[in-house]
Protein backbone atom coordinates (compact mmCIF):
# COMPACT_ATOMS: atom_id res chain seq x y z
CA UNK A 1 0.00 0.00 0.00
CA UNK A 2 1.41 3.61 -0.63
CA UNK A 3 -0.67 6.98 0.70
CA UNK A 4 -0.19 10.22 -0.88
CA UNK A 5 -1.44 13.40 1.12
CA UNK A 6 -4.12 15.37 -0.47
CA UNK A 7 -5.82 18.71 0.67
CA UNK A 8 -8.31 16.85 3.15
CA UNK A 9 -6.39 13.60 4.20
CA UNK A 10 -4.23 11.03 2.81
CA UNK A 11 -5.18 8.97 -0.14
CA UNK A 12 -4.24 4.98 0.74
CA UNK A 13 -3.96 2.68 -2.75
CA UNK A 14 -2.97 -0.81 -3.44
CA UNK A 15 -2.79 -4.38 -4.27
CA UNK A 16 -4.59 -6.73 -2.16
CA UNK A 17 -4.84 -10.67 -2.53
CA UNK A 18 -8.48 -11.96 -1.00
CA UNK A 19 -8.39 -15.65 -0.97
CA UNK A 20 -7.40 -16.63 -4.69
CA UNK A 21 -8.72 -13.26 -6.44
CA UNK A 22 -6.20 -10.20 -6.29
CA UNK A 23 -7.87 -6.52 -5.99
CA UNK A 24 -6.75 -3.02 -6.87
CA UNK A 25 -7.79 -0.79 -3.67
CA UNK A 26 -8.06 2.60 -2.41
CA UNK A 27 -9.59 4.69 0.51
CA UNK A 28 -9.73 8.16 1.44
CA UNK A 29 -8.48 8.69 5.20
CA UNK A 30 -9.51 12.69 7.03
CA UNK A 31 -6.95 14.52 8.73
CA UNK A 32 -6.77 12.07 12.04
CA UNK A 33 -5.97 9.19 9.37
CA UNK A 34 -9.86 7.48 10.13
CA UNK A 35 -11.46 5.95 7.04
CA UNK A 36 -14.20 8.18 4.93
CA UNK A 37 -17.82 6.29 5.50
CA UNK A 38 -19.07 5.00 2.04
CA UNK A 39 -15.54 6.12 0.28
CA UNK A 40 -13.26 2.41 -0.29
CA UNK A 41 -12.84 1.73 -3.86
CA UNK A 42 -12.10 -2.25 -4.54
CA UNK A 43 -11.55 -2.89 -8.18
CA UNK A 44 -10.86 -7.01 -8.79
CA UNK A 45 -7.94 -7.79 -11.16
CA UNK A 46 -8.15 -11.34 -11.65
CA UNK A 47 -7.88 -14.94 -9.86
CA UNK A 48 -4.83 -16.73 -9.57
CA UNK A 49 -3.02 -15.65 -7.17
CA UNK A 50 -3.36 -17.82 -3.92
CA UNK A 51 0.24 -19.42 -5.19
CA UNK A 52 1.75 -16.40 -5.06
CA UNK A 53 3.85 -15.11 -1.92
CA UNK A 54 5.18 -12.00 -2.12
CA UNK A 55 4.01 -8.94 -4.44
CA UNK A 56 5.67 -5.57 -4.86
CA UNK A 57 5.01 -2.58 -6.80
CA UNK A 58 7.69 -0.77 -8.29
CA UNK A 59 6.83 3.01 -8.99
CA UNK A 60 9.62 5.29 -11.11
CA UNK A 61 9.11 8.57 -11.99
CA UNK A 62 11.87 10.75 -13.56
CA UNK A 63 10.75 14.16 -14.22
CA UNK A 64 13.86 15.00 -16.22
CA UNK A 65 13.55 13.12 -18.34
CA UNK A 66 9.60 12.70 -18.60
CA UNK A 67 9.75 9.21 -18.20
CA UNK A 68 7.49 6.78 -15.71
CA UNK A 69 7.10 2.92 -15.61
CA UNK A 70 5.41 0.88 -12.80
CA UNK A 71 6.33 -2.87 -12.59
CA UNK A 72 4.29 -5.62 -10.79
CA UNK A 73 6.65 -7.98 -9.06
CA UNK A 74 5.42 -11.60 -7.91
CA UNK A 75 7.24 -14.66 -6.17
CA UNK A 76 5.19 -18.14 -6.95
CA UNK A 77 5.64 -20.89 -4.32
CA UNK A 78 7.13 -22.87 -6.87
CA UNK A 79 10.24 -20.26 -7.59
CA UNK A 80 9.41 -18.56 -10.48
CA UNK A 81 9.47 -14.61 -10.64
CA UNK A 82 7.38 -12.93 -12.66
CA UNK A 83 7.23 -8.81 -13.54
CA UNK A 84 4.36 -7.48 -15.44
CA UNK A 85 4.85 -4.16 -17.04
CA UNK A 86 1.67 -1.64 -15.92
CA UNK A 87 -0.05 0.98 -18.71
CA UNK A 88 -2.40 2.74 -16.83
CA UNK A 89 -4.73 -0.39 -15.41
CA UNK A 90 -3.42 -2.85 -17.86
CA UNK A 91 -0.89 -5.34 -16.72
CA UNK A 92 1.18 -6.77 -19.91
CA UNK A 93 2.00 -10.21 -20.27
CA UNK A 94 4.24 -11.22 -17.89
CA UNK A 95 8.45 -12.18 -18.07
CA UNK A 96 9.85 -14.59 -15.44
CA UNK A 97 12.71 -16.01 -14.18
CA UNK A 98 12.84 -19.17 -12.30
CA UNK A 99 15.37 -20.44 -9.27
CA UNK A 100 14.08 -18.65 -6.50
CA UNK A 101 12.61 -21.79 -4.94
CA UNK A 102 14.46 -21.17 -1.61
CA UNK A 103 13.03 -17.38 -1.01
CA UNK A 104 10.63 -16.36 1.53
CA UNK A 105 10.38 -13.31 1.18
CA UNK A 106 11.82 -9.81 -0.76
CA UNK A 107 11.43 -6.29 -0.44
CA UNK A 108 12.46 -3.54 -2.94
CA UNK A 109 15.55 -1.49 -1.85
CA UNK A 110 15.92 0.71 -4.40
CA UNK A 111 14.73 1.54 -8.25
CA UNK A 112 16.48 3.34 -10.93
CA UNK A 113 15.73 3.49 -14.58
CA UNK A 114 17.28 0.30 -15.82
CA UNK A 115 16.63 -1.86 -13.25
CA UNK A 116 14.78 -2.45 -9.10
CA UNK A 117 16.41 -4.29 -6.66
CA UNK A 118 15.26 -6.01 -4.10
CA UNK A 119 16.00 -7.79 -0.70
CA UNK A 120 15.55 -11.06 -0.06
CA UNK A 121 15.71 -13.79 2.58
CA UNK A 122 15.83 -17.06 2.00
CA UNK A 123 14.46 -19.82 3.89
CA UNK A 124 17.78 -20.86 5.53
CA UNK A 125 17.85 -17.15 6.81
CA UNK A 126 20.45 -15.80 4.17
CA UNK A 127 20.16 -12.71 2.60
CA UNK A 128 20.58 -11.72 -0.80
CA UNK A 129 20.45 -8.52 -2.99
CA UNK A 130 18.05 -9.35 -5.84
CA UNK A 131 18.92 -7.03 -9.19
CA UNK A 132 16.23 -6.99 -11.87
CA UNK A 133 16.62 -5.07 -15.12
CA UNK A 134 13.54 -3.49 -16.43
CA UNK A 135 13.96 -4.62 -19.70
CA UNK A 136 13.33 -8.84 -21.19
CA UNK A 137 14.52 -11.08 -21.06
CA UNK A 138 14.06 -10.84 -17.06
CA UNK A 139 17.88 -11.56 -16.29
CA UNK A 140 18.38 -11.45 -12.45
CA UNK A 141 21.91 -10.41 -10.33
CA UNK A 142 21.70 -12.36 -7.31
CA UNK A 143 24.34 -11.09 -4.93
CA UNK A 144 25.14 -12.53 -1.12
CA UNK A 145 24.82 -10.27 1.69
CA UNK A 146 24.84 -12.44 4.37
CA UNK A 147 25.23 -15.87 4.63
CA UNK A 148 23.12 -18.46 6.49
CA UNK A 149 24.09 -18.91 10.15
CA UNK A 150 26.13 -16.16 9.99
CA UNK A 151 25.22 -14.50 13.19
CA UNK A 152 25.01 -10.92 14.06
CA UNK A 153 25.34 -7.81 12.49
CA UNK A 154 28.64 -7.00 11.62
CA UNK A 155 30.83 -3.92 9.39
CA UNK A 156 32.10 -4.10 6.50
CA UNK A 157 34.33 -2.17 5.02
Amino acid sequence: MVSQAVADGTVFSGWMVFGDVMYKVGYPADADRKLVPGTLVKQRVGAGWSGFSTIETSRYYDATAAYRRTNQYALRSDGVLFRWTMSGDTWTKPVSATGFSSLRTMALISQTRTYDTFLATTRGCALYTVRLPVTAPLKPVVKLVRAAGSGGSRTRT
